[in-house]
C-alpha cells in the first residue's frame, strides 16, 4: 500500500491510498503530535484498541496519545481511560517506561470530564502543574466545560477563581468566557 500525503490544514491531511483495487482518497485527522495511524484504526474501536494493546512498551507516547485521541473522538472515554491504565501497569521494566506528557494528560482530562469523574480530572489538573509543566487552555477549558455540563458551575467558578485567578496565573481565552457564561 502506497501513502501520499497532501497538507490541508495544519490537522488535517488528504491521503490517497494506493491498493490493488485503484486508489482512494481519504482526508484524516492526525492530534497535535503529528502521528499519522493506518486508516482502519480511524473507525474502529476494536481495531484501535487491538493495535495499541499489541505496541505497549514498543511506541512513543505520540503513538499512544493519538490512538488516545482517536478513541475519545469515537466515544469511547472508558476505552481510553482503561487502555492509559493498562501503559502505566504495563512497564515493570524502566528502560521500556513511556511517561505520559501534557497531551496524555489533557486526553484523559476530556475522558473523566465526559465521564462526569470531575475528582480525577483535577487530580490530573494538578498533576500536571506538579510536574512543572504549564496546562494549557484547551486543558482549563475541558475542566470549566466538565463542571458545567454536570451543573456544577458553581464548582468551575471555584476552579476559576481559586486555581486561575488566584494560583496559577493563567489566562483564559474566548472558549473560557462562553462556557462560563452559559454554564451561568
Amino acid at each position: 500500500m502506497l501513502f501520499l500525503l497532501f497538507p490541508i490544514t495544519s490537522f488535517s491531511l488528504v491521503v490517497l491510498f494506493h491498493s490493488y483495487q485503484g486508489y482512494s482518497l481519504n482526508t484524516i485527522s492526525i492530534d497535535g503530535s503529528g502521528v499519522i495511524l493506518p486508516p482502519h484504526l480511524y473507525n474502529n474501536h476494536i481495531s484501535a484498541v487491538t493495535w495499541f494493546e499489541n505496541i505497549i512498551g514498543y511506541a512513543s507516547i505520540s503513538n499512544y496519545n493519538a490512538v488516545l485521541s482517536n478513541l475519545l473522538r469515537m466515544g469511547y472515554p472508558s476505552i481510553v481511560l482503561s487502555l492509559a491504565q493498562q501503559l502505566e501497569e504495563s512497564h515493570s521494566n524502566e528502560l521500556q517506561r513511556v511517561l505520559p506528557d501534557i497531551h496524555t494528560w489533557t486526553i484523559l482530562i476530556k475522558a473523566h470530564s465526559i465521564k462526569g469523574d470531575m475528582s480525577s480530572a483535577i487530580s490530573l489538573f494538578c498533576n500536571i502543574i506538579n510536574t512543572s509543566h504549564h496546562p494549557t487552555n484547551e486543558t482549563s477549558n475541558l475542566l470549566l466545560d466538565g463542571f458545567c455540563h454536570k451543573g456544577e458551575t458553581h464548582k468551575a467558578m471555584l476552579f476559576y477563581n481559586d486555581i486561575i485567578i488566584n494560583n496559577g496565573g493563567f489566562q483564559l481565552n474566548h472558549d473560557s468566557f462562553l462556557i462560563l457564561i452559559t454554564g451561568l
